[in-house]
């Protein structure tokens, strides 16, 4: 008997001189739009450490994860994944987006939404980054 589980994945939210990174998905799910960067959570690996080695993967950047932003599910016939995406802070590295992305790019804080943007992506954005 074949046991399934949902998957538990990070995303992370960066912020630099009011800029936010975002990257073009090049693998299911949302491929092809614009999403935090982040990816799968491994065996014996906490949340902020798995978003560290995922933004250096995926952007090659490096980042201090901090407090978790937003949660939420992708679920359909194929996969069940919890997305837990947390606040980083650029530390540094050069951009350069890796082969599970085919693009990464800062946007203006103000203009994010101008691009096809994952719904889950959209929503934590509208949170996070909604004016005082």
């Amino acid at each position: 008997m074949t046991v399934r589980a949902p998957v538990l994945g990070v995303g992370v939210l960066v912020e630099h001189d009011g800029r936010v990174l975002l990257v073009k998905r090049g693998r299911e799910p949302a491929k092809g739009l614009w999403a935090l960067p982040g990816g799968k959570v491994e065996f014996k690996e906490n949340l902020k450490h798995a978003a560290q080695r995922e933004m250096r993967e995926e952007t090659g950047l490096d980042v201090e994860a901090g407090e978790v932003i937003y949660v939420f599910e992708l679920i359909d016939e194929r996969f069940h994944y919890v997305i837990v995406d947390l606040r980083a802070r650029l530390l540094g590295g050069d951009l350069k987006p890796s082969d599970d992305v085919t693009d990464a790019r800062w946007f203006e804080r103000d203009k994010v939404g101008s691009e096809t943007i994952e719904i889950n992506t959209r929503r934590c954005l509208e949170r996070v980054l909604r004016k005082p």
